[in-house]
């Protein structure tokens, strides 16, 4: 019986702990949380002729859901070590401004762009093993983003006609970034997103946009 109890212990807790009563420390750490930003958003200019004036302010809401693994030190709890992963849902609004004419007459009419996206990205936690800087984190992936709305209509500019509500696409941006995660749970990011897709045939149009976002992570 000794010796059956004595296994059951070293199963269900490390062998430094068998005994103890206290389970194996977890190495990983999961988190979800809500996240908001406000973003900016630069266009290139179409094949047709000029378009683009200067950039918009939008923003995006959703939720984010991430894993960080490992330990700094084989003292420190699971979930602080150097590399992270994570992919976030979330509506997003572009917004630029334009040389053109809307279907109502407005001049430099402003081009918004409503999408859907999935952001999937690698953590790399550089200062891991400083205790005030374990949160700064680099970050690198893509976000695969789908078109949901188009405002205005139509666009008018150097006498080219753009039916800017019929941009539905489907683009994968690459994805780059910087931020700090504090004991709280607190995330501050800020992360630059590379348009690859045209708007559409009749709009040879990329986006970039700028985003800085705010978080509040729970752990799972």
């Amino acid at each position: 019986m000794l010796c059956g109890l004595t296994a059951m212990a070293q199963s269900d807790f490390g062998e430094e702990e068998a005994g103890v009563g206290v389970p194996k420390a977890k190495k990983h750490a999961f988190f979800i949380g809500p996240k908001v930003g406000a973003t900016f958003t630069t266009m290139t200019d179409p094949k047709q002729g000029k378009l683009y004036d200067s950039f918009g302010i939008g923003y995006s809401g959703g939720v984010a859901l991430q894993g960080r693994f490992g330990q700094s030190s084989p003292q420190s709890p699971g979930g602080t070590g150097f590399v992270g992963a994570g992919l976030e849902l979330k509506y997003k609004l572009n917004s630029v401004k334009t040389l053109g004419v809307d279907e109502k007459g407005k001049e430099e009419a402003k081009l918004n762009l409503s999408y859907f996206e999935v952001p999937l990205y690698l953590h790399i936690y550089p200062a891991c093993k400083v205790k005030a800087l374990n949160g700064l984190y680099l970050e690198a992936g893509v976000s695969i983003a789908g078109t949901i709305s188009a405002k205005p209509e139509s666009i008018i500019a150097e006498n080219v006609y753009y039916k800017t509500g019929d941009l539905k696409g489907f683009d994968v941006r690459p994805l780059v970034g910087l931020g700090i995660t504090t004991k709280s749970g607190f995330d501050v990011n800020a992360r630059y997103y590379i348009g690859t897709s045209d708007l559409a045939k009749n709009m040879a149009s990329k986006q970039n946009s700028f985003e800085i976002s705010l978080a509040w992570m729970f752990k799972l």
